[in-house]
C-alpha cells in the first residue's frame, strides 16, 4: 500500500524477547478541528513488525485491533506463522507462557522465534496539539519484535471548533494522493482540514511511559 505520510522510529535497538512498551506517536496540521483520534475500536492499525532477536522484517503489512488481529493466517507467505483473523475472540494464546495471551502472535521466517504484542488497556488518546508537535496515541506492550512503521489508512473521526463531528477517511484518494482530508463546518461557517500527518515510534521506560 502506498504511503501519503512520513514516519520514523527512534527505538533504539533491542535482541531476544525481553518485553518493551513502544508509543505511538502521531501529529498533523489540524484546521478548525479541535481533536482527531480512529473512529472505533475496531480500526485495524497497519503496522510494518521486525523480529528483534534477528531484524528479520515481515514483508507484509500487517494489521491489527484492540478486539482481534485483522489478518487472516492464510493471506500470509509460506514460511510466516501469525494469529489473528476475524474469529470470535480478543486475544491469543503465546507458546510457552502460563495463560498468557496477545493481540499479535508472529514466528519469525528466518529465525523461527516466536514474538508477540499485546495493546495495554489505557484508552487511545485523541490528538489535538495545536503545535503540530508530536503527542502519543496507543501504547503496545511487545516480546521479540517491534513495530518499525504506522499506515494510517481508515476511518478516523474529528471534532471541528463549533462541536460538529466528522467522519475521516484517511483511505480517500485524495489522502492517499495528496496526503491532505477537508471538509466544510456548517455551523462555524469554516472550512475543517487535517494534513501533513506524521508519526513515529518511541520506546518508554518503566511502567510509567515516561520516554
Amino acid at each position: 500500500m502506498s504511503k501519503p505520510v512520513s514516519h520514523h522510529s527512534i527505538i533504539p535497538p533491542s535482541t531476544g524477547a525481553s518485553m518493551v512498551r513502544l508509543a505511538l506517536y502521531i501529529k498533523a496540521e489540524l484546521t478548525n478541528v479541535v481533536d482527531l483520534q480512529p473512529a472505533s475500536d475496531d480500526f485495524e492499525y497497519s503496522f510494518k513488525v521486525q523480529c528483534t532477536k534477528c531484524r528479520a522484517v515481515h514483508p507484509n503489512w500487517v494489521t491489527l485491533n484492540h478486539k482481534v488481529s485483522a489478518t487472516p493466517p492464510h493471506a500470509l507467505p509460506l514460511g510466516l506463522f501469525l494469529t489473528g483473523g476475524s474469529y470470535p475472540q480478543d486475544k491469543y494464546e503465546v507458546s510457552g507462557g502460563k495463560n498468557s495471551t496477545a493481540h499479535f502472535v508472529w514466528r519469525c521466517h528466518e529465525c523461527k522465534c516466536e514474538s508477540s504484542a499485546k495493546f495495554e488497556t489505557s484508552p487511545v488518546t485523541p490528538y489535538s496539539d495545536e503545535n503540530v508537535q508530536f503527542a502519543p496515541l496507543l501504547i503496545i506492550e511487545c516480546r521479540g519484535l517491534e513495530f518499525t512503521d504506522f499506515d494510517p489508512s481508515g476511518i478516523w473521526k474529528c471534532s471541528g471548533t463549533s462541536g460538529t463531528s466528522f467522519t475521516v477517511d484517511l483511505e480517500d484518494r485524495t489522502f492517499r494522493s495528496e496526503g491532505v482530508w477537508s471538509d466544510y463546518d456548517e455551523k462555524a461557517a469554516v472550512p475543517v482540514g487535517i494534513s501533513e500527518f506524521a508519526s513515529e515510534w518511541r520506546a518508554l521506560k518503566g511502567k510509567t511511559g515516561k520516554k
